[in-house]
């Protein structure tokens, strides 16, 4: 196998020096053989001061693929006897003094005490993390960035391929709304010992697909196929490189209905239309250090919309929400108090002149231990009144959920509708994978909050309804 600069790695190695990179498409790209080449670039350019750490999910094992590419690379550079890996340090010796180490970061609580255990305080000049989508937040990651130091340019260089748990944090983060290779400003904020860490670093997104690596053989396509398992919609992604992509998603074969999606007038512009008849109420999830998520539903009596639509009897409309998330981080919330979240929600009701009363998740009204009661007891006291959604098992929820979808556009059904100005719904919703573990629901994860707030909304409203009895 050839391990010379295709087109594309040519053009990953001209990124200007401090400027981070995004090597995200398909499979095939030659993005690992990038990595490799990058660390003997750098450690070639610096000497004793490049201080390299490569990344990965899993265990140490799982980093043999990439021991393997990346001798190749440096038998090229060095020669066979001029490098070794001491695979008790996982360092690798080289012949012009850098200091070049692999290493595994877990994902979730269990990484971060990994990094505070073994990467907290450390310095790095060069952060590679491979199979990035392998992480279902970027949490640890963003601390290992906090660690980039050093008396020489800095960077960071990612790589990944669309579907796996991490898809949608990489898409929104590096590839919605960005044009390829034209540099950006991505912007951090990392939480550290009581500190907040905020960085601010150019970036560029490097795509590649199969096509752009001359070197796969003739047999690849077929090779890529049979391991797809027949997932005809992971094969697209990992041929096209395409991140739109929703491969594996829980709510995929009913979301593909172009009916869901609905633009409703506000009341301002309601001419000639009577909402007499619908019912109305608010959709609740609380959240502090997560987002917190509401919406305004509406159950049609079995008539026209504002929009000119017919909507069968009982069928639901979510109309707008009031999501608590932080620019960019759908799965982060501000750390807001009741009385901080209370005003928008009362202003969401007044523009669809709404009581700002609904369904809230059960956890609301436990005991909190403190004087203020129940957090349903402090909304209370601000204007927002909240029911118990009685939600009962997940699972029922979710199939209950599916088929209002599926439904959505048949006039002799009760469907579930959801207007495009519910942006927080649409880019996290038709995200959400299934759960490994029980497929008959999807992950739980920072990013379910719409998803949990509408189901919350169906439990108490639909229970005498004719979908419900059917």
């Amino acid at each position: 196998m050839s391990y010379e600069f295709t087109d594309f790695q040519r053009l990953v190695h001209a990124v200007p020096e401090g400027v981070s990179r995004g090597l995200f498409g398909g499979r095939g790209g030659g993005k690992s053989v990038s990595l490799a080449q990058d660390i003997a670039i750098t450690a070639n350019r610096y000497r004793e001061n490049a201080r390299i750490l490569y990344l990965r999910q899993g265990p140490y094992k799982s980093l043999n693929d990439f021991i393997e590419t990346l001798s190749a690379v440096f038998d090229g550079w060095w020669g066979t006897r001029a490098h070794s890996l001491n695979r008790s340090t996982w360092s690798w010796s080289n012949p012009v003094g850098s200091y070049i180490e692999l290493g595994i970061l877990p994902d979730g609580d269990l990484g971060r005490r990994y990094y505070e255990k073994t990467y907290q305080g450390r310095s790095t000049t060069h952060l590679i993390a491979d199979e990035i989508q392998q992480w279902a937040r970027p949490d640890n990651l963003d601390l290992m960035m906090s660690n980039l130091r050093g008396p020489i340019p800095t960077r960071v260089t990612l790589s990944g391929n669309p579907g796996g748990v991490g898809h949608q944090w990489i898409a929104q983060r590096y590839i919605n709304g960005r044009e390829n290779w034209s540099i950006f400003t991505d912007r951090r904020e990392v939480r550290l010992g009581g500190r907040v860490i905020s960085t601010t670093r150019p970036f560029v997104t490097c795509p590649s697909t199969y096509r752009d690596n001359p070197h796969n053989g003739s047999d690849y396509l077929a090779n890529l196929a049979a391991s797809c398992n027949h997932d005809l919609e992971l094969l697209k992604a990992w041929i096209s490189g395409s991140w739109k992509i929703s491969r594996g998603a829980y709510f995929a074969a009913v979301l593909d209905n172009p009916h869901i999606e609905v633009t409703w007038p506000t009341p301002a512009s309601w001419e000639g239309w009577s909402s007499e008849g619908w019912t109305w109420w608010l959709a609740h999830d609380h959240g502090s250090a997560a987002p917190s998520a509401t919406y305004v539903m509406a159950r049609s009596p079995g008539a026209d919309g504002p929009d000119g639509l017919y909507y069968p009897a009982d069928s639901l409309v979510l109309v707008d929400e009031y999501v608590t998330h932080r620019p960019g981080d759908f799965g982060k919330g501000f750390g807001w108090t009741v009385p901080q979240i209370a005003p928008g929600i009362l202003e969401l009701a007044k523009r669809w002149k709404i009581s700002a009363q609904g369904n809230a998740d059960d956890a609301c009204f436990g005991k909190t231990g403190h004087q203020s009661g129940t957090i349903a007891d402090e909304y209370g006291r601000e204007g927002v009144v909240w029911r118990p959604a009685r939600k009962g098992l997940r699972a029922p929820r979710m199939i209950r959920l599916k088929r209002l979808l599926a439904a959505a556009g048949d006039i002799e059904k009760a469907g579930l509708y959801v207007a495009t100005r519910c942006r927080y719904w649409w880019q996290t919703v038709p995200f959400l994978v299934h759960d490994p573990d029980d497929p008959e629901v999807p992950l739980k994860c920072d990013t379910d909050h719409g998803l949990d707030a509408t189901t919350y909304g169906l439990d108490g409203y639909l229970a005498t309804s004719s979908f419900m009895r059917a």
